[in-house]
């Protein structure tokens, strides 16, 4: 019995040794829907009710009561970083690493979103706040 025991931990110290995991990659499709969603936001940029209807969707899932001066400020904020990523040419990268750690679109809000896409500033703000904070896509953490 003992030497059976100790058979099954030399047997088991002496497996070869695993490969380490691929790094995981990601759908370039979805990169490049993601890149074109910020490119569209910042041609919208100028536009008041992208961003009315693009903070109401983010504080409708997070805060319902927020003040008109913090959702002002949060405006600003994303302003700032989608600016700083156009300026950096960062969409894709920044695209990529939401994708790494955070939740896919699923197939129906990418097709709503190219849609809207095509649309108003408005209609996009909708599908993209949707897509977004409703469904978490790009936001929520991985299951």
């Amino acid at each position: 019995m003992r030497r059976a025991l100790v058979l099954t931990i030399l047997l088991g110290c002496s497996k070869p040794a695993q490969k380490p995991p691929e790094p995981e990659k990601v759908d370039l499709q979805l990169v490049t829907f993601c890149a074109k969603n910020h490119a569209r936001t910042i041609s919208c940029f100028k536009d008041d009710q992208f961003w009315d209807i693009f903070s109401t969707m983010y504080f409708a899932k997070h805060n319902p009561t927020v003040a008109e001066e913090e959702r002002k400020a949060w405006i600003g904020i994303l302003k700032d970083d989608v600016l700083t990523l156009y300026r950096e040419k960062g969409f894709e990268k920044n695209c990529e690493a939401s994708l790494l750690h955070n939740k896919a679109p699923s197939a129906k809000s990418v097709a709503t979103v190219n849609a809207a896409r095509e649309k108003s500033c408005a209609e996009f703000a909708s599908a993209y706040g949707h897509m977004v904070f409703q469904e978490g896509a790009f936001s929520d953490a991985k299951p």
